[in-house]
Formats: structure tokens, C-alpha cells, sequence
């Protein structure tokens, strides 16, 4: 949490405190002084647990080195025992061994492959880290001992993001990304006593002649010059291909159009004709990037332009003896990557599209094993989630070699469920024993235990809240697995049995998402997102014997994808929401009888909200609460009220710091406030915590920041020690590669902090800088934000500290009220209150002053 900062006294620029009212009209002045708003302390936010912390590494994203022992050596971007990255071997009977994890100081985020030094050591960079934090270069002994060779300042280069290339003097050159005298990166070497020299720096700007911010390690041609490449730069600002000299000079060879490709990231290949040979991240006849030569004469020639179906966004290239090349592409053929060959004829075969399981987001060259076989790496994917290694020949196919990651699960998406005893009970989307998801608990003294790992014939991928039984069974659905792999009903019984309720098989309905509600017959009530008479979801009922019952198909014109679960009023009638459709395929709210006719209460339409993926939550008054994705006058989604009679109200259109996107139904809590979480937004993008009391207003109580969990989307449930549990799908280093681990956390909303009432700029004191604080806000755009929360006007916590008039806005009338207060004898902001406690603002009051 970061502390609050205070303002700058305006005493101490010369303009005495007790100005006249009419004193306003040198805000400017003011603002020189460098005022500025506080941060946000925040309330008490507690990480239980974090799930996969992959101390083994996550995230294999550079090319493998085959040892001379056989054992293949390579570096993970994140994990390891600090979260940086770590250099790990394989050796050749599958034994994986983590040989250093990095701890910032000796360097930070591998990115680029290692290069074999002599007597078995291993040389390669880090693209942050080391003295200056602008990265490293390293050698790692065969003891395994880390030497830090270099630590880059900025000036002589940062942010190297490729291996090193050994030259015959001994040297080793490379690339930085960024950097340099002139700012645009840099190619260097790194000689043997360890003196680094700066052979040539980039523009940035980019100058349109040389290209900026080489990405791509270095070759050596045949004349001993390098060659290499920019991603950006050039004629075109789309990159370039360049030859660098003995003597220094570096020539231009090629740059990119666009149609020819744009932004090669991966090293060239010299090919056995002479040529050289590579690949582009963009470009081509679709923009999914290209496949390139470049003969001795400098004329550029596109074999192939990925289309999506066949790979998309390919990295680097591998010339096998006969000439064939071989590569991986990032995305396309089944959406998460390929293994492709290119012949001598230039035409391209897919020969492996990844699917998750065995590896998604290959990023990083081919290594060719003594063998013959193919051996890679893949970013992501893998039963652990966090990425793999794998072989691969065309007449076996692909083995994977290891699966980074760990088997407490990853990916928690949806609610937590109490238990009687305080534990809370739980699901993960993935992760377990099979990589398909798990069922955990955790218990009231701080151990989780995994209760079940699907497997996929029993379900996989749960995104969906449990229900507790009174004999202590846990029910619930998973999105897909089961017999037709269109998802399942389970049950766990208080013995950890699982038992397969029913899979669906289309007809009757598909794709589960989410928690079950009793009905208080027996039954257990749902919905699922697809499938049924009309394709577009439906609402089931499972009796106490296991039958399912399908009570409406949805059509698209009455709703279509019910993200959510089902609300039983007291009536007996089930309300929910669809995703889409409706009059406006915008969603709808609907309800549906005990004679099982559905009626639509409410289409969305854009400005009251759209793609609803929430529930709804009961309230006190007897209405309905829930919230829109998208929409709303800030486009960001919406919190909104339904009475029973379909008549909506909005009550906050979300926008930016105070939240966007919310995906969970909101918590009942005291008094009537509801509690919720956005996935997204807040001060640092990454979803926030927030209330809306019974009056309506909204106010931001937590923003996610990454280090304490990132995109929460389950709802989150109220604990008998009034604080709010919940999870995030990210983990606490803020989900770096996009592998979902994520982490169970607790928060205290009831504790807010004390704060002056008006004072703006949170530096304890009630007078005219505030007034120019709130004037500076509203009309100069400094400060950007105000002090608490989300920092946006419409915040309740800001609304309850600034609004001196109580007309629940802030606007000019609340600065010229203060001032009226200050020195013309008018309404103080609240009778009979100083200092007040308000939730979402940090610790801003003298101390002694009563609240």
C-alpha cells in the first residue's frame, strides 16, 4: 500500500493561508507549487494463499542449447524462488534441475537463449536487473555459480532481450533493446576480460534510415561482418535488416513495407546457398507475419505469408541438412501455435498445431538434436500451466519433456463458498494432477488441500462457485469435459468421492458456467451457455435422483448465453441474466415461473448497460441487483436495480480508475450495501473492490495492483468475521506471461481512515489550498485524481469527504462553499464532525481531533 504524500504548504511559496474568498482566482499560481493528490492507503487487504508459485520457472521462452552431455539448457522468463527467471538443464532422462534462480541484483527476466563458453559454462543476458536495474550479462560455471560480467547503465544499452554470439577473438555481441547515446538500442561486445564496448547505437526517434530497437540476436556472415535486425525503424518505420562492419559502419540492407512483412523479432539464418533466412512478427498478404530471404545481393524475396489457419506471428528459423527449415509460430492453427517446415520449393506444412495440454504460445527457435528430432520450448500451456519443453520428429509426433508449473491448481475464477467450521471451499480452472482443474479447501488455519483434480472424463475447466450440502457434499458444473466434453454436474461428497451428476450432450444443453441453486424441492437449478432446442443456452433442473429436466431453451430473441446462475425469489420464481440477445442482443434480465414460462423483464441496449455475465443478487427492499460487463455512460459496465415489476435504474456507470468490466454477482452485506469487484481498471488496471450503499453510491474500497492479485472475477462471499474473501484469476506477480495462477485473498471493508472533511490535498489541514485543490481538479486537470479511491468525482468516498454543499456531485459550488465557510462565516462541511472515518480514503487528521 502505497502512503499518502502531502501537498506542498502554499505558505511556503509565499501566499499566506487566510486569503480572501475572492483569492481563487490565482489557482494557477498555486499549482506551480506543485500540489498534488495523495494516494490512496487503502483498507487492510490480506493474500492467503497464492496458488502456483512455480519455483521451477514459468514462462520457457528463448531457444534450447544441447549440452555436450546431451542434456538440453535453457531460461524461464518469470518463476523461480524470487519471480525473475531462472536457467534450468533437462538432462536425457527427463531429469529437470532449476541451476539458478535470479534474485534482481545479478539480473532479472531472461529472455534470449544461452551460449556454451568453455569448460561447460553458459553465457546470456537479462533484460532487467543488475546495479542499474537496465539488465545483465552473466556466465553461469559448470558448478553452477553465477558471475554478473556486466550490468548495463542506459547509456552503453538496456533492456537486452536476445543471447550472445561468440566471435573468434574471444568476444561475445549482442544487442540491447533500448538504450544508448542515442536511445534507439545498441549492438555490442563484451570482450574477454570483461570490458564492454559500444559498437553502434540506434535512434529513437528513429532517424528513417538506420532502424531502432533491435530485438534479435546476431550472426556473423561470411565476410565476419554482423548481420541482424530492428523491429522498428527503417524507411518505413516497420523495421529493417542491417550488415555491420569491422570498421563500425552499419548499412541498411533492407526495409520493410509492410506487405514484405513488418517487425522481425527472431535472428536471421544463414541458410547453406549463402542467404539469409528469417521471419517477421507482422506483415504479409493477411498481417500475421512472413518468411523471408535475403540473398547476397540484397534483394529481399517473402516465401510465405501466415494466414491464421496455417500459424500466426512466427518466430525463428532452423535449417535441418537437407535444407528444409523448421519453426514455430505463436498463435494460429487450433488459435495457441504451430510447428511448421518450409522445403526447399517454399511450400509451408503444419506439422503440429498445439492445444493447451501439450504446450501453447511457442515463441522461441527450433534447437536440432543430435538425433534429428526437434527439440522447443512453449510459453505457456502444459498440464502445470506455465509452459513446457518438448521433442518433436514427424514420424512419432511430439512428446513433451517436462510441464512447468505446480499441482495445487491455477486460475481461480469464480467464488468461494464458507463452510460451517470456517473454511472456505473453492475451484481453479486449471492446474491439479491433470492440468484440468481442482476442487480445494481451505481451512480456517491458513492450509489449502486440493480435494479432487479432474481429469477431462469427469469434467474439466470448473468456473463456477460450489454449493454446500447439509451432509457436506460439494455440488457444481464444469465448463467443458465429461462424455461429449460439453461439461458436467458433479458431486463430492464429504469423502472426496466424486460422482458424474450428468454430462451434457448438446441438446440438453452445453458449457456450464456456473454455481447451482436449490430450489428447496431437492433440486439443484443451473443454467448452461450453449446448446439446447435453440442453440443459445438453457435454464435445467437436476432432481435429488439425478434427472435432468430442461425447462427453457433459450433463442436468441428471449436471451441467449447465460453466463450465470440462477436468484429463487420468494415466490419461487428463478431470476437471472443472459450475456447477449434480446431486443438489442445486449442481454437480458429474466424471470422464470414455477410453471416454467419465461418472461424477459429487461433488454440492455447500450447506455443502462450491455453483456451482462453476472447474477443477481436479492436485496433488502425486494429488488434485484446486478451488473453489465460493458455499456453504460462511461462504457465500462454498470451496477443496476430491477424491481419486480422490470423497471431498471442505474446506479453507477463505471469508467476507468473506479473500476471496468465487473463479471461477478454482487455480496449482501451490513445495512444493506452490496459489495463487488471489477476485472479490470482501477489506479492500476487490474480490477478493483468496491460498495454501493442503499442510497447508490459507489466507492472504490481496494484497487488491485498485481503484487497483491490481478483480474478478480468470482463474486466475493462475506465471512463470519465481517471481511470479504475472495479470488483473483492472477497471481500476485501480477500474471506476467498470462499464465492464470492466481491466489485467495481477505479484505476488511469496514476500515477506512480518518480524514478531515474538505480537505483535499490530505495534508491535515482544513483551508484555501483545498478549495484550490478541488478548483484545480475540475478545471485545470491538476491534480489528475482526487485523494481517495479510485480518485474520480463520482466516488462515494470522495463525494463524502468534497461534497461541502451535499447535493451528492462535485462542481464548482462545493470549492465556493468551503471558501464561504473558511472566511464568510458559512455552512461547515458537516455539523458536529471534524475528522470523520470514511472507507477508500487513507489516514489524513491530526491526531487528538475527535471523529
Amino acid at each position: 500500500m502505497m502512503s499518502a504524500r502531502r501537498h506542498s504548504d502554499l505558505a511556503s511559496c509565499g501566499i499566506p493561508r487566510r486569503w480572501g474568498a475572492w483569492g481563487i482566482v490565482s489557482v494557477s499560481i498555486a499549482w506551480l507549487c506543485g500540489l498534488q493528490a495523495a494516494s490512496p492507503r487503502g483498507a487492510p487487504f490480506e493474500v492467503l494463499h497464492e496458488f502456483n508459485p512455480v519455483v521451477g520457472g514459468e514462462g520457457p521462452g528463448s531457444a534450447l542449447v544441447q549440452g555436450a552431455d546431451g542434456s538440453l539448457y535453457g531460461t524461464t522468463e518469470w518463476g523461480g524462488t524470487s519471480g525473475r527467471g531462472t536457467i534450468f538443464k533437462l538432462d536425457p532422462a527427463g531429469v529437470f534441475t532449476s541451476l539458478h534462480s535470479f534474485t534482481g541484483v545479478d539480473g532479472a527476466f531472461p529472455q534470449g537463449s544461452l551460449t556454451p563458453g568453455a569448460e561447460g559454462s553458459y553465457y546470456g543476458a537479462t533484460a532487467k536487473g543488475g546495479a542499474h536495474d537496465c539488465g545483465t550479462i552473466f556466465k553461469l560455471d559448470a558448478a553452477g555459480t553465477l558471475t554478473t560480467l556486466h550490468s548495463f547503465d542506459g547509456g552503453d544499452g538496456s533492456n537486452p532481450q536476445a543471447g550472445l554470439t561468440p566471435g573468434a577473438d574471444g568476444s561475445y555481441y549482442g544487442t540491447t533493446w533500448k538504450g544508448g547515446a542515442r536511445g534507439g538500442g545498441t549492438i555490442f561486445r563484451l570482450d574477454p576480460r570483461g570490458v564492454l564496448t559500444t559498437l553502434h547505437s540506434f535512434s529513437f526517434p528513429i532517424d528513417g534510415v538506420h532502424g531502432a530497437n533491435p530485438g534479435a540476436g546476431l550472426i556473423f556472415g561470411p565476410e565476419a561482418s554482423l548481420y541482424g535486425t530492428t523491429v522498428w525503424g527503417g524507411a518505413n518505420s516497420v523495421g529493417t535488416i542491417f550488415r555491420l562492419d569491422g570498421a563500425g559502419v552499419l548499412t541498411t540492407l533492407h526495409s520493410f513495407a509492410g506487405r514484405d512483412g513488418r517487425e522481425p523479432q527472431a535472428s536471421l539464418t544463414l541458410g547453406a546457398d549463402g542467404s539469409f533466412y528469417g521471419t517477421t512478427l507482422g506483415g504479409g498478404r493477411d498481417g500475421y507475419g512472413t518468411i523471408f530471404k535475403l540473398d547476397a545481393g540484397g534483394r529481399l524475396t517473402s516465401l510465405h505469408s501466415f494466414g491464421l489457419s496455417d500459424g500466426a506471428f512466427p518466430s525463428g528459423l532452423t535449417q535441418a541438412a537437407d535444407g528444409t527449415f523448421y519453426g514455430t509460430t505463436h498463435l494460429g492453427g487450433s488459435i495457441v501455435g504451430t510447428i511448421f517446415k518450409l522445403d526447399a520449393t517454399g511450400l509451408l506444412t503444419t506439422l503440429h498445431a498445439f492445444g493447451r495440454m501439450d504446450g501453447s504460445g511457442p515463441r522461441a527457435s527450433l534447437t536440432l538434436g543430435a538425433d534429428g528430432s526437434l527439440h522447443g520450448t512453449t510459453w505457456g500451456g502444459g498440464p502445470g500451466g506455465a509452459g513446457t519443453v518438448f521433442r518433436f520428429d514427424e514420424a512419432d509426433g511430439l512428446k513433451t519433456l517436462h510441464s512447468f508449473g505446480g499441482t495445487d491448481g491455477s486460475g481461480p475464477v469464480a467464488g468461494l463458498t464458507p463452510g460451517p467450521d470456517g473454511s472456505f471451499y473453492g475451484t481453479t480452472g486449471a492446474g491439479g494432477a491433470a492440468g484440468q482443474g481442482v476442487v480445494f479447501k481451505r481451512d480456517p488455519d491458513g492450509g489449502l488441500s486440493v480435494l479432487h483434480s479432474f481429469r477431462g472424463d469427469d469434467g474439466r475447466d470448473p468456473q463456477g462457485s460450489l454449493t454446500l450440502a447439509a451432509d457436506g457434499s460439494l455440488f457444481g458444473t464444469t465448463w467443458t469435459g465429461g462424455a461429449m466434453d460439453l461439461g458436467t454436474v458433479f458431486k463430492l461428497d464429504a469423502r472426496g468421492v466424486l460422482t458424474t451428476l450428468h454430462s451434457f450432450s448438446g441438446g440438453d444443453g452445453a458449457y456450464p458456467r456456473t454455481e447451482l441453486t436449490p430450489g428447496g424441492d431437492g433440486s439443484l437449478y443451473g443454467t448452461t451457455a450453449g446448446g439446447g432446442a435453440g442453440g443459445a443456452g438453457t435454464i435445467f433442473r437436476l432432481d435429488a435422483g439425478g434427472v435432468l429436466t430442461t425447462l427453457h431453451s433459450f433463442r436468441g430473441s428471449d436471451g441467449a448465453s447465460p453466463y450465470a446462475g440462477l436468484t429463487l425469489a420468494g415466490d419461487g420464481s428463478l431470476y437471472g441474466t443472459t450475456r447477449s440477445g434480446g431486443a438489442k442482443n445486449a442481454g437480458t434480465v429474466f424471470k422464470l415461473d414455477r410453471a416454467g414460462v419465461l418472461t424477459t423483464l429487461h433488454s440492455f441496449g447500450f447506455l443502462d448497460g450491455e453483456l451482462p455475465r453476472a447474477g443477481l443478487t436479492l436485496g433488502a427492499d425486494g429488488s434485484f441487483y446486478g451488473t453489465t460487463w460493458r455499456g453504460g455512460s462511461r462504457y465500462g459496465g454498470t451496477v443496476f436495480k430491477i424491481d419486480a415489476a422490470g423497471v431498471l435504474t442505474t446506479l453507477h456507470s463505471l469508467g476507468g480508475r473506479d473500476g471496468l468490466g465487473p463479471l461477478a454477482s454482487l455480496t449482501l452485506g451490513a445495512g444493506g450495501s452490496l459489495y463487488g469487484t471489477t476485472g479490470q481498471g482501477g489506479a492500476s488496471g487490474q480490477g478493483t473492490i468496491f460498495r454501493v450503499d442503499p442510497a447508490g453510491v459507489l466507492t472504490t474500497l481496494h484497487s488491485f495492483s498485481g503484487s497483491d492479485g490481478d483480474s478478480p472475477m468470482g463474486a466475493l462471499t462475506l465471512g463470519a468475521d465481517g471481511a470479504l474473501y475472495g479470488t483473483t484469476l492472477k497471481s500476485g506477480l501480477g500474471n506476467p506471461s498470462g499464465v492464470e495462477y492466481g491466489l485467495v485473498f481477505r479484505f476488511h471493508p469496514a476500515r477506512g481512515g480518518l480524514r478531515r472533511l474538505g480537505d483535499c490535498n490530505a495534508d491535515g489541514i482544513r483551508d484555501i489550498s483545498d478549495a484550490v485543490c478541488l478548483l484545480g481538479f475540475l478545471f485545470l486537470g491538476a491534480p489528475r485524481h482526487l485523494p481517495c479511491a479510485a480518485g474520480e468525482p463520482d466516488d462515494g468516498a470522495n463525494l463524502q469527504l468534497l461534497d461541502h454543499n451535499g447535493d451528492r456531485r462535485l462542481d464548482l459550488s462545493d470549492p465556493v462553499s468551503l471558501l464561504g465557510f473558511l472566511f464568510l462565516g458559512g455552512q461547515p462541511p458537516r455539523s458536529g464532525m471534524d475528522c470523520a472515518e470514511i472507507v477508500g480514503c487513507s489516514e489524513a487528521c491530526p491526531q487528538g481531533l475527535s471523529r
